[in-house]
Protein backbone atom coordinates (compact mmCIF):
# COMPACT_ATOMS: atom_id res chain seq x y z
CA UNK A 1 0.00 0.00 0.00
CA UNK A 2 1.09 3.56 -0.69
CA UNK A 3 0.16 6.38 1.56
CA UNK A 4 -2.05 9.09 0.16
CA UNK A 5 -2.49 12.53 1.65
CA UNK A 6 -5.97 13.45 2.77
CA UNK A 7 -7.30 16.65 1.26
CA UNK A 8 -9.16 19.20 3.30
CA UNK A 9 -12.68 20.23 2.38
CA UNK A 10 -11.40 23.64 1.27
CA UNK A 11 -8.91 21.95 -1.05
CA UNK A 12 -11.65 19.78 -2.47
CA UNK A 13 -13.79 22.87 -3.00
CA UNK A 14 -10.98 24.61 -4.89
CA UNK A 15 -10.57 21.62 -7.21
CA UNK A 16 -14.32 21.23 -7.61
CA UNK A 17 -14.76 24.89 -8.45
CA UNK A 18 -12.02 24.49 -11.05
CA UNK A 19 -14.15 21.77 -12.70
CA UNK A 20 -12.66 18.58 -11.24
CA UNK A 21 -15.58 16.14 -11.45
CA UNK A 22 -14.09 13.70 -8.95
CA UNK A 23 -13.73 16.51 -6.41
CA UNK A 24 -17.32 17.61 -7.15
CA UNK A 25 -18.51 14.08 -6.53
CA UNK A 26 -16.44 13.86 -3.31
CA UNK A 27 -18.06 17.06 -2.03
CA UNK A 28 -21.47 15.64 -2.82
CA UNK A 29 -20.60 12.66 -0.63
CA UNK A 30 -19.29 14.90 2.14
CA UNK A 31 -22.38 17.10 2.36
CA UNK A 32 -24.67 14.03 2.38
CA UNK A 33 -22.71 11.91 4.86
CA UNK A 34 -22.15 11.76 8.57
CA UNK A 35 -20.07 8.95 10.11
CA UNK A 36 -20.05 8.47 13.85
CA UNK A 37 -16.59 9.05 15.31
CA UNK A 38 -16.26 5.52 16.67
CA UNK A 39 -16.84 3.91 13.24
CA UNK A 40 -13.91 3.28 10.94
CA UNK A 41 -14.29 3.73 7.19
CA UNK A 42 -14.22 -0.01 6.73
CA UNK A 43 -17.15 -0.40 9.17
CA UNK A 44 -19.10 2.52 7.66
CA UNK A 45 -20.31 0.46 4.72
CA UNK A 46 -23.79 0.23 6.10
CA UNK A 47 -24.40 3.88 6.87
CA UNK A 48 -27.71 5.13 5.63
CA UNK A 49 -27.17 7.34 2.59
CA UNK A 50 -24.14 5.51 1.23
CA UNK A 51 -25.99 2.24 1.68
CA UNK A 52 -28.92 3.50 -0.40
CA UNK A 53 -26.82 5.57 -2.75
CA UNK A 54 -24.03 3.17 -3.62
CA UNK A 55 -24.93 -0.09 -1.93
CA UNK A 56 -22.13 -2.46 -2.92
CA UNK A 57 -19.98 0.12 -4.68
CA UNK A 58 -17.52 0.02 -1.78
CA UNK A 59 -17.10 -3.74 -1.53
CA UNK A 60 -15.57 -5.64 1.36
CA UNK A 61 -12.60 -6.78 -0.69
CA UNK A 62 -11.49 -3.31 -1.77
CA UNK A 63 -8.05 -2.21 -0.68
CA UNK A 64 -9.14 1.04 0.98
CA UNK A 65 -5.96 2.99 0.35
CA UNK A 66 -5.21 1.83 -3.20
CA UNK A 67 -8.62 1.16 -4.74
CA UNK A 68 -10.53 4.20 -3.50
CA UNK A 69 -9.79 7.62 -4.96
CA UNK A 70 -7.99 9.85 -2.39
CA UNK A 71 -10.55 12.61 -2.87
CA UNK A 72 -13.36 10.26 -1.87
CA UNK A 73 -11.34 8.96 1.08
CA UNK A 74 -10.76 12.56 2.13
CA UNK A 75 -14.51 13.27 1.95
CA UNK A 76 -15.34 10.27 4.11
CA UNK A 77 -12.61 11.11 6.60
CA UNK A 78 -13.98 14.67 6.91
CA UNK A 79 -17.51 13.27 7.30
CA UNK A 80 -16.81 11.86 10.76
CA UNK A 81 -19.17 13.73 13.07
CA UNK A 82 -19.98 16.02 10.10
CA UNK A 83 -21.70 19.23 11.17
CA UNK A 84 -22.26 20.55 7.61
CA UNK A 85 -24.84 18.10 6.31
CA UNK A 86 -26.78 19.78 3.51
CA UNK A 87 -28.71 17.70 0.98
CA UNK A 88 -29.25 20.60 -1.42
CA UNK A 89 -25.54 21.44 -1.53
CA UNK A 90 -24.74 17.74 -2.01
CA UNK A 91 -27.20 17.50 -4.91
CA UNK A 92 -25.75 20.61 -6.60
CA UNK A 93 -22.23 19.16 -6.53
CA UNK A 94 -23.47 15.79 -7.81
CA UNK A 95 -25.39 17.55 -10.57
CA UNK A 96 -22.38 19.55 -11.74
CA UNK A 97 -20.30 16.41 -12.10
CA UNK A 98 -23.19 14.45 -13.65
CA UNK A 99 -23.62 17.09 -16.35
CA UNK A 100 -20.02 16.32 -17.34
CA UNK A 101 -20.78 12.58 -17.65
CA UNK A 102 -19.23 11.60 -14.31
CA UNK A 103 -20.75 8.13 -14.00
CA UNK A 104 -21.08 7.86 -10.19
CA UNK A 105 -22.51 11.39 -10.04
CA UNK A 106 -25.10 10.51 -12.63
CA UNK A 107 -26.22 7.65 -10.43
CA UNK A 108 -26.13 9.92 -7.35
CA UNK A 109 -28.39 12.44 -9.10
CA UNK A 110 -30.77 9.61 -10.05
CA UNK A 111 -30.88 8.45 -6.43
CA UNK A 112 -31.50 12.00 -5.18
CA UNK A 113 -34.45 12.39 -7.55
CA UNK A 114 -35.73 8.94 -6.55
CA UNK A 115 -35.72 9.80 -2.84
CA UNK A 116 -36.30 13.55 -3.10
CA UNK A 117 -33.04 14.33 -1.27
CA UNK A 118 -31.77 17.86 -1.92
CA UNK A 119 -34.17 18.34 -4.81
CA UNK A 120 -37.80 17.87 -5.68
CA UNK A 121 -38.71 14.22 -5.95
CA UNK A 122 -39.15 13.12 -9.59
CA UNK A 123 -39.51 9.52 -10.75
CA UNK A 124 -39.15 10.48 -14.41
CA UNK A 125 -35.85 12.33 -13.78
CA UNK A 126 -34.65 9.46 -11.57
CA UNK A 127 -35.27 7.09 -14.46
CA UNK A 128 -33.57 9.39 -16.97
CA UNK A 129 -30.38 9.80 -14.92
CA UNK A 130 -30.22 6.14 -13.91
CA UNK A 131 -30.52 5.23 -17.57
CA UNK A 132 -27.63 7.60 -18.41
CA UNK A 133 -25.43 5.95 -15.79
CA UNK A 134 -26.44 2.49 -17.05
CA UNK A 135 -25.20 3.42 -20.50
CA UNK A 136 -21.77 3.55 -18.91
CA UNK A 137 -22.38 0.09 -17.38
CA UNK A 138 -22.57 1.30 -13.76
CA UNK A 139 -23.97 -1.66 -11.87
CA UNK A 140 -25.85 0.29 -9.20
CA UNK A 141 -27.65 2.24 -11.94
CA UNK A 142 -29.07 -1.03 -13.30
CA UNK A 143 -30.23 -1.85 -9.78
CA UNK A 144 -32.11 1.45 -9.50
CA UNK A 145 -33.62 0.97 -12.95
CA UNK A 146 -34.81 -2.42 -11.77
CA UNK A 147 -36.53 -0.77 -8.79
CA UNK A 148 -38.18 1.81 -11.05
CA UNK A 149 -39.45 -0.81 -13.51
CA UNK A 150 -40.66 -3.07 -10.70
CA UNK A 151 -42.48 -0.23 -8.92
CA UNK A 152 -43.73 1.43 -12.11
CA UNK A 153 -42.17 4.75 -11.15
CA UNK A 154 -41.11 7.10 -13.96
CA UNK A 155 -41.77 4.33 -16.46
CA UNK A 156 -44.52 1.82 -17.19
CA UNK A 157 -44.49 -1.07 -14.72
CA UNK A 158 -42.63 -3.98 -16.29
CA UNK A 159 -41.46 -6.96 -14.24
CA UNK A 160 -39.62 -8.46 -17.19
CA UNK A 161 -37.50 -5.32 -17.65
CA UNK A 162 -36.98 -5.11 -13.88
CA UNK A 163 -35.66 -8.67 -13.81
CA UNK A 164 -33.34 -7.91 -16.73
CA UNK A 165 -31.93 -4.84 -14.97
CA UNK A 166 -31.39 -6.76 -11.73
CA UNK A 167 -29.53 -9.45 -13.68
CA UNK A 168 -27.17 -6.85 -15.17
CA UNK A 169 -26.63 -5.27 -11.76
CA UNK A 170 -26.03 -8.68 -10.16
CA UNK A 171 -23.51 -9.54 -12.87
CA UNK A 172 -21.74 -6.29 -12.02
CA UNK A 173 -21.44 -7.47 -8.40
CA UNK A 174 -24.35 -5.58 -6.83
CA UNK A 175 -25.46 -7.88 -4.02
CA UNK A 176 -28.71 -6.04 -3.28
CA UNK A 177 -29.75 -6.47 -6.93
CA UNK A 178 -28.81 -10.13 -6.72
CA UNK A 179 -31.17 -10.54 -3.75
CA UNK A 180 -33.99 -8.71 -5.53
CA UNK A 181 -33.46 -10.84 -8.61
CA UNK A 182 -33.72 -14.01 -6.51
CA UNK A 183 -36.90 -12.72 -4.90
CA UNK A 184 -38.42 -12.16 -8.35
CA UNK A 185 -37.39 -15.63 -9.48
CA UNK A 186 -38.86 -17.29 -6.38
CA UNK A 187 -42.13 -15.38 -6.78
CA UNK A 188 -42.28 -15.91 -10.56
CA UNK A 189 -42.17 -12.20 -11.41
CA UNK A 190 -40.92 -11.09 -14.81
CA UNK A 191 -40.29 -14.63 -16.03
CA UNK A 192 -41.45 -15.18 -19.60
CA UNK A 193 -39.73 -18.55 -19.97
CA UNK A 194 -39.67 -20.46 -16.67
CA UNK A 195 -37.51 -23.23 -18.14
CA UNK A 196 -34.67 -20.73 -18.55
CA UNK A 197 -34.47 -20.30 -14.76
CA UNK A 198 -35.75 -23.65 -13.56
CA UNK A 199 -32.38 -25.23 -12.79
CA UNK A 200 -31.19 -22.08 -11.01
CA UNK A 201 -34.35 -21.89 -8.88
CA UNK A 202 -34.06 -25.58 -8.05
CA UNK A 203 -30.47 -24.97 -6.93
CA UNK A 204 -31.54 -22.05 -4.72
CA UNK A 205 -34.20 -24.20 -3.09
CA UNK A 206 -31.73 -27.06 -2.62
CA UNK A 207 -29.16 -24.79 -0.96
CA UNK A 208 -31.72 -23.34 1.45
CA UNK A 209 -33.08 -26.79 2.27
CA UNK A 210 -29.59 -27.98 3.21
CA UNK A 211 -29.29 -25.13 5.68
CA UNK A 212 -32.39 -26.41 7.49
CA UNK A 213 -30.29 -29.38 8.52
CA UNK A 214 -27.57 -27.20 10.01
CA UNK A 215 -27.68 -25.23 13.25
CA UNK A 216 -29.83 -22.13 13.67
CA UNK A 217 -27.00 -19.60 13.61
CA UNK A 218 -25.57 -21.00 10.36
CA UNK A 219 -29.02 -21.06 8.77
CA UNK A 220 -29.85 -17.45 9.57
CA UNK A 221 -26.40 -16.25 8.63
CA UNK A 222 -26.75 -18.01 5.27
CA UNK A 223 -30.21 -16.53 4.72
CA UNK A 224 -29.11 -13.00 5.64
CA UNK A 225 -26.07 -13.13 3.39
CA UNK A 226 -27.76 -14.67 0.38
CA UNK A 227 -31.44 -13.77 0.56
CA UNK A 228 -31.76 -10.63 2.67
CA UNK A 229 -34.97 -9.41 1.05
CA UNK A 230 -37.08 -12.52 0.78
CA UNK A 231 -40.77 -11.79 1.42
CA UNK A 232 -42.54 -11.69 4.77
CA UNK A 233 -39.77 -9.88 6.66
CA UNK A 234 -37.06 -12.52 6.48
CA UNK A 235 -34.54 -9.72 6.02
CA UNK A 236 -35.48 -8.29 9.42
CA UNK A 237 -33.88 -11.11 11.40
CA UNK A 238 -31.74 -10.36 14.41
CA UNK A 239 -28.59 -12.17 15.50
CA UNK A 240 -30.47 -14.00 18.24
CA UNK A 241 -33.87 -15.20 17.11
CA UNK A 242 -36.52 -16.85 19.20
CA UNK A 243 -37.64 -20.38 18.51
CA UNK A 244 -41.05 -18.95 17.57
CA UNK A 245 -39.55 -16.75 14.86
CA UNK A 246 -37.41 -19.65 13.63
CA UNK A 247 -40.54 -21.78 13.24
CA UNK A 248 -42.30 -18.97 11.40
CA UNK A 249 -39.36 -18.56 9.06
CA UNK A 250 -39.25 -22.25 8.28
CA UNK A 251 -42.99 -22.21 7.62
CA UNK A 252 -42.60 -19.23 5.28
CA UNK A 253 -39.87 -21.03 3.42
CA UNK A 254 -42.07 -24.09 3.03
CA UNK A 255 -44.73 -21.85 1.52
CA UNK A 256 -42.06 -20.46 -0.80
CA UNK A 257 -41.10 -23.97 -1.89
CA UNK A 258 -44.75 -24.76 -2.52
CA UNK A 259 -45.02 -21.67 -4.73
CA UNK A 260 -41.98 -22.74 -6.71
CA UNK A 261 -43.46 -26.21 -7.12
CA UNK A 262 -46.66 -24.55 -8.32
CA UNK A 263 -44.72 -22.59 -10.95
CA UNK A 264 -42.91 -25.77 -12.00
CA UNK A 265 -46.32 -27.41 -12.43
CA UNK A 266 -47.53 -24.35 -14.32
CA UNK A 267 -44.56 -24.64 -16.64
CA UNK A 268 -45.34 -28.31 -17.27
CA UNK A 269 -48.95 -27.35 -17.99
CA UNK A 270 -47.74 -24.62 -20.33
CA UNK A 271 -45.53 -27.11 -22.15
CA UNK A 272 -48.46 -29.50 -22.50
CA UNK A 273 -50.65 -26.64 -23.73
CA UNK A 274 -47.97 -25.66 -26.22
CA UNK A 275 -47.84 -29.26 -27.45
CA UNK A 276 -51.61 -29.32 -27.87
CA UNK A 277 -51.43 -25.95 -29.64
CA UNK A 278 -48.87 -27.33 -32.07
CA UNK A 279 -51.05 -30.39 -32.70
CA UNK A 280 -54.04 -28.12 -33.24
CA UNK A 281 -52.06 -26.00 -35.68
CA UNK A 282 -51.03 -29.17 -37.51
CA UNK A 283 -54.68 -30.27 -37.74
CA UNK A 284 -55.65 -26.79 -38.92
CA UNK A 285 -53.08 -26.94 -41.72
CA UNK A 286 -54.31 -30.43 -42.64
CA UNK A 287 -57.90 -29.14 -42.67
CA UNK A 288 -56.90 -26.23 -44.90
CA UNK A 289 -55.30 -28.66 -47.36
CA UNK A 290 -58.40 -30.89 -47.32
CA UNK A 291 -60.65 -27.90 -47.96
CA UNK A 292 -58.43 -26.78 -50.82
CA UNK A 293 -58.55 -30.28 -52.28
CA UNK A 294 -62.35 -30.48 -51.84
CA UNK A 295 -63.03 -27.13 -53.52
CA UNK A 296 -60.62 -28.00 -56.33
CA UNK A 297 -62.40 -31.32 -56.89
CA UNK A 298 -65.77 -29.57 -56.72
CA UNK A 299 -64.69 -27.17 -59.44
CA UNK A 300 -63.65 -30.10 -61.63
CA UNK A 301 -66.92 -32.05 -61.38
CA UNK A 302 -69.61 -29.34 -61.28
CA UNK A 303 -70.37 -27.58 -64.56
CA UNK A 304 -73.58 -25.56 -64.16
CA UNK A 305 -73.08 -23.91 -67.55
CA UNK A 306 -73.52 -27.31 -69.23
CA UNK A 307 -76.94 -27.70 -67.60
CA UNK A 308 -77.88 -24.18 -68.66
CA UNK A 309 -76.88 -24.86 -72.29
CA UNK A 310 -79.02 -28.02 -72.39
CA UNK A 311 -81.98 -26.08 -70.98
CA UNK A 312 -81.53 -23.38 -73.63
CA UNK A 313 -81.61 -25.96 -76.43
CA UNK A 314 -84.84 -27.47 -75.09
CA UNK A 315 -86.72 -24.31 -74.14
CA UNK A 316 -88.43 -23.91 -77.56
CA UNK A 317 -89.89 -27.41 -77.39
CA UNK A 318 -93.33 -27.21 -75.68
CA UNK A 319 -93.12 -30.84 -74.62
CA UNK A 320 -89.93 -30.13 -72.67
CA UNK A 321 -91.20 -27.13 -70.74
CA UNK A 322 -91.24 -28.96 -67.40
CA UNK A 323 -87.80 -30.44 -68.07
CA UNK A 324 -86.40 -26.99 -68.89
CA UNK A 325 -87.71 -25.57 -65.63
CA UNK A 326 -86.22 -28.45 -63.68
CA UNK A 327 -82.90 -27.96 -65.49
CA UNK A 328 -82.94 -24.27 -64.56
CA UNK A 329 -83.49 -25.25 -60.93
CA UNK A 330 -80.59 -27.72 -61.17
CA UNK A 331 -78.45 -24.99 -62.78
CA UNK A 332 -79.09 -22.56 -59.92
CA UNK A 333 -78.48 -25.31 -57.37
CA UNK A 334 -75.09 -26.14 -58.87
CA UNK A 335 -74.17 -22.44 -58.93
CA UNK A 336 -74.96 -22.22 -55.21
CA UNK A 337 -73.01 -25.43 -54.47
CA UNK A 338 -69.98 -24.13 -56.34
CA UNK A 339 -70.13 -20.77 -54.56
CA UNK A 340 -70.57 -22.49 -51.20
CA UNK A 341 -67.42 -24.49 -51.92
CA UNK A 342 -65.49 -21.29 -52.54
CA UNK A 343 -66.93 -19.81 -49.34
CA UNK A 344 -65.74 -22.90 -47.49
CA UNK A 345 -62.23 -22.23 -48.73
CA UNK A 346 -62.44 -18.60 -47.60
CA UNK A 347 -63.55 -19.69 -44.13
CA UNK A 348 -61.04 -22.44 -43.45
CA UNK A 349 -58.18 -22.27 -45.94
CA UNK A 350 -57.62 -18.53 -45.61
CA UNK A 351 -55.81 -17.16 -42.54
CA UNK A 352 -56.84 -13.54 -43.16
CA UNK A 353 -60.53 -12.85 -42.30
CA UNK A 354 -60.36 -9.49 -44.07
CA UNK A 355 -60.17 -11.30 -47.41
CA UNK A 356 -63.44 -13.04 -46.51
CA UNK A 357 -65.03 -9.66 -45.77
CA UNK A 358 -63.70 -8.15 -48.98
CA UNK A 359 -65.14 -11.06 -50.96
CA UNK A 360 -68.62 -10.39 -49.52
CA UNK A 361 -68.34 -6.61 -49.95
CA UNK A 362 -67.38 -7.08 -53.60
CA UNK A 363 -70.89 -8.46 -54.23
CA UNK A 364 -72.67 -5.23 -53.21
CA UNK A 365 -74.46 -3.28 -55.93
CA UNK A 366 -76.75 -0.25 -56.13
CA UNK A 367 -80.31 -0.05 -57.40
CA UNK A 368 -79.19 1.36 -60.75
CA UNK A 369 -76.39 -1.14 -61.33
CA UNK A 370 -76.04 -2.54 -64.86
CA UNK A 371 -75.30 -5.97 -63.34
CA UNK A 372 -78.04 -8.45 -62.66
CA UNK A 373 -78.88 -8.10 -58.97
CA UNK A 374 -81.08 -9.67 -56.33
CA UNK A 375 -82.86 -8.14 -53.38
CA UNK A 376 -83.18 -9.68 -49.94
CA UNK A 377 -86.74 -10.67 -50.89
CA UNK A 378 -85.42 -12.54 -53.96
CA UNK A 379 -82.83 -14.44 -51.89
CA UNK A 380 -85.36 -15.24 -49.18
CA UNK A 381 -87.90 -16.48 -51.75
CA UNK A 382 -85.33 -18.77 -53.34
CA UNK A 383 -84.31 -20.15 -49.93
CA UNK A 384 -87.99 -20.79 -49.07
CA UNK A 385 -88.50 -22.50 -52.43
CA UNK A 386 -85.50 -24.84 -52.00
CA UNK A 387 -86.24 -25.67 -48.35
CA UNK A 388 -89.89 -26.38 -49.19
CA UNK A 389 -88.86 -28.72 -52.01
CA UNK A 390 -86.52 -30.49 -49.59
CA UNK A 391 -89.19 -30.70 -46.90
CA UNK A 392 -91.68 -32.25 -49.34
CA UNK A 393 -89.29 -34.68 -51.01
CA UNK A 394 -86.65 -35.72 -48.47
CA UNK A 395 -87.29 -38.92 -46.54
CA UNK A 396 -85.95 -39.89 -43.13
CA UNK A 397 -87.80 -40.92 -40.00
CA UNK A 398 -87.53 -37.66 -38.05
CA UNK A 399 -88.72 -35.51 -40.95
CA UNK A 400 -91.43 -37.93 -42.06
CA UNK A 401 -93.24 -37.79 -38.73
CA UNK A 402 -93.24 -33.97 -38.72
CA UNK A 403 -94.47 -33.80 -42.31
CA UNK A 404 -97.19 -36.37 -41.72
CA UNK A 405 -98.41 -34.40 -38.72
CA UNK A 406 -98.73 -31.24 -40.83
CA UNK A 407 -100.44 -33.11 -43.71
CA UNK A 408 -103.01 -34.61 -41.34
CA UNK A 409 -103.71 -31.16 -39.95
CA UNK A 410 -104.13 -29.80 -43.49
CA UNK A 411 -106.12 -32.84 -44.65
CA UNK A 412 -104.08 -33.19 -47.84
CA UNK A 413 -101.88 -35.94 -49.31
CA UNK A 414 -98.17 -35.54 -49.89
CA UNK A 415 -98.47 -36.32 -53.63
CA UNK A 416 -101.15 -33.66 -54.13
CA UNK A 417 -99.03 -31.10 -52.28
CA UNK A 418 -95.91 -31.97 -54.30
CA UNK A 419 -97.79 -31.55 -57.58
CA UNK A 420 -99.29 -28.26 -56.47
CA UNK A 421 -95.84 -26.95 -55.47
CA UNK A 422 -94.40 -28.00 -58.83
CA UNK A 423 -97.22 -26.35 -60.75
CA UNK A 424 -97.47 -23.12 -58.76
CA UNK A 425 -93.79 -22.46 -58.07
CA UNK A 426 -91.68 -24.25 -60.69
CA UNK A 427 -93.89 -24.32 -63.80
CA UNK A 428 -96.33 -21.44 -63.66
CA UNK A 429 -94.57 -19.21 -61.09
CA UNK A 430 -98.03 -18.04 -60.11
CA UNK A 431 -97.18 -17.43 -56.49
CA UNK A 432 -94.26 -16.25 -54.40
CA UNK A 433 -92.74 -19.13 -52.40
CA UNK A 434 -93.44 -17.45 -49.02
CA UNK A 435 -97.05 -16.90 -50.06
CA UNK A 436 -97.35 -20.52 -51.21
CA UNK A 437 -95.95 -21.92 -47.97
CA UNK A 438 -98.23 -19.70 -45.92
CA UNK A 439 -101.31 -20.91 -47.82
CA UNK A 440 -100.40 -24.57 -48.23
CA UNK A 441 -98.12 -25.57 -45.35
CA UNK A 442 -97.49 -23.26 -42.40
CA UNK A 443 -97.92 -19.49 -42.07
CA UNK A 444 -94.82 -17.33 -42.54
CA UNK A 445 -95.20 -13.71 -41.55
CA UNK A 446 -92.70 -10.99 -42.51
CA UNK A 447 -93.47 -8.51 -39.75
CA UNK A 448 -91.08 -5.76 -40.80
CA UNK A 449 -88.59 -4.91 -43.50
CA UNK A 450 -86.57 -1.83 -42.52
CA UNK A 451 -85.93 0.69 -45.35
CA UNK A 452 -82.20 -0.02 -45.20
CA UNK A 453 -82.80 -3.66 -46.11
CA UNK A 454 -84.75 -2.47 -49.18
CA UNK A 455 -81.57 -0.68 -50.30
CA UNK A 456 -79.56 -3.90 -50.30
CA UNK A 457 -78.80 -5.18 -53.80
CA UNK A 458 -76.60 -8.22 -54.23
CA UNK A 459 -74.86 -9.35 -57.41
CA UNK A 460 -76.78 -12.31 -58.79
CA UNK A 461 -75.10 -15.71 -58.49
CA UNK A 462 -72.45 -14.26 -56.19
CA UNK A 463 -70.77 -15.33 -52.97
CA UNK A 464 -72.92 -12.98 -50.89
CA UNK A 465 -76.08 -14.50 -52.37
CA UNK A 466 -74.81 -18.01 -51.61
CA UNK A 467 -73.89 -16.93 -48.07
CA UNK A 468 -77.32 -15.47 -47.26
CA UNK A 469 -79.10 -18.33 -49.02
CA UNK A 470 -77.19 -20.76 -46.79
CA UNK A 471 -78.08 -18.86 -43.62
CA UNK A 472 -81.77 -18.50 -44.50
CA UNK A 473 -82.08 -22.13 -45.59
CA UNK A 474 -80.50 -23.50 -42.41
CA UNK A 475 -82.71 -21.47 -40.07
CA UNK A 476 -85.92 -22.14 -42.06
CA UNK A 477 -85.33 -25.89 -42.21
CA UNK A 478 -84.66 -25.90 -38.44
CA UNK A 479 -88.00 -24.13 -37.99
CA UNK A 480 -89.80 -26.88 -39.92
CA UNK A 481 -88.06 -29.58 -37.86
CA UNK A 482 -88.29 -28.14 -34.36
CA UNK A 483 -91.31 -25.81 -34.30
CA UNK A 484 -94.38 -26.72 -32.31
CA UNK A 485 -96.77 -27.48 -35.18
CA UNK A 486 -99.71 -27.78 -32.83
CA UNK A 487 -99.68 -24.00 -32.59
CA UNK A 488 -101.42 -21.88 -35.19
CA UNK A 489 -98.43 -19.56 -35.65
CA UNK A 490 -95.33 -20.90 -37.35
CA UNK A 491 -92.63 -18.39 -38.26
CA UNK A 492 -92.24 -14.61 -37.93
CA UNK A 493 -89.42 -12.74 -39.68
CA UNK A 494 -88.20 -9.27 -38.84
CA UNK A 495 -85.64 -7.43 -40.98
CA UNK A 496 -84.43 -4.40 -39.05
CA UNK A 497 -81.34 -2.32 -38.32
CA UNK A 498 -79.66 -1.54 -35.01
CA UNK A 499 -76.68 0.43 -33.73
CA UNK A 500 -74.16 -1.15 -31.37
CA UNK A 501 -71.13 0.83 -30.21
CA UNK A 502 -71.66 3.42 -32.96
CA UNK A 503 -71.72 0.73 -35.68
CA UNK A 504 -74.83 0.00 -37.76
CA UNK A 505 -75.91 -3.61 -38.17
CA UNK A 506 -78.56 -5.14 -40.40
CA UNK A 507 -80.45 -7.65 -38.28
CA UNK A 508 -82.67 -10.52 -39.30
CA UNK A 509 -84.77 -12.27 -36.64
CA UNK A 510 -86.52 -15.63 -37.04
CA UNK A 511 -89.01 -16.53 -34.31
CA UNK A 512 -91.13 -19.66 -34.03
CA UNK A 513 -93.07 -21.45 -31.29
CA UNK A 514 -91.46 -24.48 -29.70
CA UNK A 515 -92.32 -26.90 -26.98
CA UNK A 516 -90.94 -26.20 -23.51
CA UNK A 517 -87.40 -27.42 -24.21
CA UNK A 518 -84.03 -25.72 -23.72
CA UNK A 519 -82.30 -24.54 -26.93
CA UNK A 520 -79.77 -27.37 -26.65
CA UNK A 521 -82.62 -29.87 -27.12
CA UNK A 522 -83.80 -28.32 -30.37
CA UNK A 523 -81.00 -29.69 -32.52
CA UNK A 524 -79.71 -26.21 -33.29
CA UNK A 525 -76.05 -26.83 -32.53
CA UNK A 526 -73.82 -27.39 -35.51
CA UNK A 527 -75.63 -25.42 -38.21
CA UNK A 528 -76.13 -22.27 -36.16
CA UNK A 529 -72.67 -22.57 -34.63
CA UNK A 530 -71.19 -22.50 -38.13
CA UNK A 531 -73.25 -19.40 -39.02
CA UNK A 532 -72.11 -17.73 -35.80
CA UNK A 533 -68.44 -18.42 -36.59
CA UNK A 534 -68.99 -16.93 -40.06
CA UNK A 535 -70.54 -13.77 -38.66
CA UNK A 536 -67.83 -13.40 -36.03
CA UNK A 537 -65.28 -13.32 -38.84
CA UNK A 538 -67.34 -11.03 -41.03
CA UNK A 539 -68.33 -8.64 -38.22
CA UNK A 540 -64.84 -8.82 -36.67
CA UNK A 541 -66.16 -9.67 -33.22
CA UNK A 542 -66.16 -12.42 -30.60
CA UNK A 543 -69.52 -11.43 -29.14
CA UNK A 544 -72.69 -13.42 -29.88
CA UNK A 545 -74.60 -10.15 -29.37
CA UNK A 546 -72.82 -8.83 -32.48
CA UNK A 547 -72.96 -11.95 -34.65
CA UNK A 548 -75.71 -14.53 -33.99
CA UNK A 549 -77.89 -14.43 -30.90
CA UNK A 550 -80.07 -17.35 -29.79
CA UNK A 551 -82.75 -16.76 -27.19
CA UNK A 552 -85.81 -18.54 -25.85
CA UNK A 553 -88.59 -17.05 -23.79
CA UNK A 554 -91.26 -19.43 -22.66
CA UNK A 555 -92.39 -21.25 -25.82
CA UNK A 556 -90.84 -18.82 -28.34
CA UNK A 557 -87.47 -19.64 -29.92
CA UNK A 558 -85.63 -16.79 -31.64
CA UNK A 559 -82.52 -16.54 -33.80
CA UNK A 560 -81.14 -13.12 -34.74
CA UNK A 561 -78.42 -12.53 -37.32
CA UNK A 562 -76.24 -9.41 -37.04
CA UNK A 563 -74.50 -8.28 -40.25
CA UNK A 564 -72.47 -5.10 -40.41
CA UNK A 565 -74.11 -2.63 -42.75
CA UNK A 566 -71.05 -2.14 -44.98
CA UNK A 567 -70.93 -5.87 -45.81
CA UNK A 568 -74.23 -5.76 -47.76
CA UNK A 569 -75.17 -2.13 -48.34
CA UNK A 570 -73.31 0.06 -50.79
CA UNK A 571 -73.98 3.73 -50.25
CA UNK A 572 -74.67 6.00 -53.22
CA UNK A 573 -71.56 8.16 -53.08
CA UNK A 574 -70.11 8.45 -56.58
CA UNK A 575 -71.50 10.68 -59.36
CA UNK A 576 -72.16 7.54 -61.38
CA UNK A 577 -74.19 6.02 -58.56
CA UNK A 578 -76.17 9.21 -58.15
CA UNK A 579 -76.74 9.57 -61.90
CA UNK A 580 -75.06 12.96 -61.84
CA UNK A 581 -73.58 13.19 -65.29
CA UNK A 582 -71.57 16.29 -65.95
Amino acid sequence: MTESKNLSISELQQQATAGDTQAQFALGLYYSTKIEEDLSFERAEGWEFKGKLFGDWLADDLDIETDIDPKILSAFDAAKDNQELNDETAFNWFKQAADKDHIMSQYAVARCYYEGKGTEQSDSLAFRWAEKASHQEFGEAFGLLGDLYREGRGVEQDDKSALGCYEKAANAGVNSARSKRIKMLLTNKGISDYSKYRSEIDKIIENIEKKFESNIDDFHQYMSENYPILPHGIEDYEEELSEKYIGQQRKLFQILVQRCNYFRSAEDDANQLNKLSQENESLKIKMQKLVEQFTHTLGNVIFPDTIYQVAERLKNNPDCRKDVLLLHEAYHSEIIIKLQGELLRQRYANTNPEKFRQLIRSCRRTSNSSDKTKTIEDILDYAVSRVTARFLNQHYAGLNSIRDKILVKLNVSLDVLKQKFEDDILLNKSMKPIEWVSQNLRPIQVAQVDPLWNKVFILSESHAEALLFGYFSEILFNAFKYADHDKDAFLTLDFAETTLNDKTYLTCSWENPVQQKPPTMLGTGKGLDAIQEDLKQLDDTVSPAKSLLISQQSDQFKVTLFIKQDLLYKELTSPEDLNLFL
